[in-house]
């Protein structure tokens, strides 16, 4: 017999999106319906996160946008399913 062991998630368990400081290892968690992209800096060491591109900031824009908006289209009565969204299988030791 096989077995399979999977981890899912409700868009509506996503309530932000952390950052992690590549200089220092610092992170900084920032809620979906508060994401400002245009200002961001380290909060332990204080380095500038500058988006350099254009499309990088909208993506990332547009990443909040579209789990804050679906966890309320996930709610309405017009979906007929649940969306759930798995997660990558943590290596064991």
């Amino acid at each position: 017999m096989t077995t399979e062991v999977r981890t899912t998630i409700e868009i509506s368990d996503i309530i932000a999106i952390e950052l992690r400081c590549r200089g220092c290892n610092g992170k900084q968690t920032i809620r979906l319906d508060k994401w400002l992209v245009s200002a961001l800096r380290c909060a332990n060491c204080g380095t500038s996160w500058p988006i350099q591109s254009v499309n990088e900031h909208q993506t990332l824009l547009a990443l909040a946008n579209t789990l804050s908006q679906a966890a309320k289209i996930e709610k309405t009565p017009d979906v007929p399913f649940d969306v759930r969204l798995e997660l990558k299988a943590t290596a064991k030791p």
